[in-house]
């Protein structure tokens, strides 16, 4: 096989890796519902897997003769999703967010007799 032709098929595959990821991560930000909480938890686990497997990767560059990182990277990224999940998955599907939370209060000083805005 040519150079050219290796190029273009690393260069394919990893661009199908990076589509297979973002219908992973829309897959996963389904799961999670909309609280707001559960989100970012996810998030953090996102960051922390990604930045974990990158320097994995980067310290194995030395084992290996080729860059590994994108590799370290999609597996630290679901590691990073199952951590964070073991923490998201205590807190509720709904019912967490600002707005709700605003929403109730609301509700309650209205039936109160307060002003909603009041606090």
């Amino acid at each position: 096989m040519s150079d050219e032709s290796g190029t273009l098929t690393t260069g394919l595959s990893r661009f199908a890796i990076r589509i297979a990821l973002l219908f992973a991560g829309a897959f996963v930000a389904e799961l999670m519902g909309p609280s707001r909480r559960r989100r970012v938890y996810m998030a953090i686990g996102t960051a922390g897997g990604m930045s974990a497997g990158i320097a994995l990767g980067s310290l194995m560059a030395g084992w290996k003769t080729t860059d590994v990182s994108f590799i370290g990277a999609c597996i630290g990224l679901f590691a990073g999703w199952g951590m964070a999940w073991l923490c998201a998955r205590r807190i509720p599907r709904e019912g967490t967010d600002e707005a709700d939370w605003t929403t109730r209060r609301s509700f309650i000083a209205v039936i109160s007799g307060a002003s909603p805005r009041a606090g």
